[in-house]
């Protein structure tokens, strides 16, 4: 929220002074957020698949360095290796069961079981009608205090911002 807040504040106050027209530096603002949006979704995509294929290259050295290690002490040993008979049957590891997927039917009969479950349920969506409802009065009125949506994205960047401040020192105390 703190970078966010940030780069909203400073391409709403960008587009703002580019465009007279509010809804024209509106959509634009919308259309340089939504790219910058894409960029970062391509990057985390990229990282991550860094990430993974650098790790995958690291398990398979670690597991070759492994087996070097093993062809090293098999010859310390005098070279006396075991080998599986062509004709002696494989050794099969027991299979794990695979887990029944439940439906959706039964797993709200399983929850609505639980007196604990149920009443977690009804706390999250009691706290979400809360929210829903709260939200829709505060942004009304924000709404008839930023009338103009260049300055009510203002307004919403700074505090995206500020609780990505509070929720940092709230972390780190």
């Amino acid at each position: 929220p703190i970078l966010s807040g940030t780069v909203r504040n400073r391409v709403v106050s960008r587009n703002a002074e580019a465009y007279d027209v509010d809804d024209v530096g509106f959509g634009a603002t919308l259309r340089v957020l939504a790219a910058i949006k894409a960029g970062a979704c391509l990057a985390i995509v990229a990282l991550y698949r860094g990430v993974y294929v650098d790790a995958d290259g690291r398990t398979a050295r670690e597991e070759m360095m492994m087996n070097r290690a093993n062809d090293g002490v098999d010859e310390a040993r005098g070279g006396d290796r075991v080998e599986m008979d062509a004709g002696a049957p494989e050794k099969k590891l027991p299979l794990t069961k695979k887990k029944k997927k439940t439906t959706l039917a039964e797993s709200t009969r399983e929850l609505s079981e639980s007196p604990a479950l149920r009443s977690m349920a009804t706390m999250v969506l009691c706290y979400n009608v809360c929210i829903e409802l709260t939200e829709v009065l505060w942004k009304a009125l924000l709404r008839e205090s930023y009338p103009s949506k260049s300055s009510y994205m203002s307004f919403m960047a700074s505090f995206s911002q500020t609780v990505g401040y509070i929720a940092l020192v709230l972390q780190l105390c």
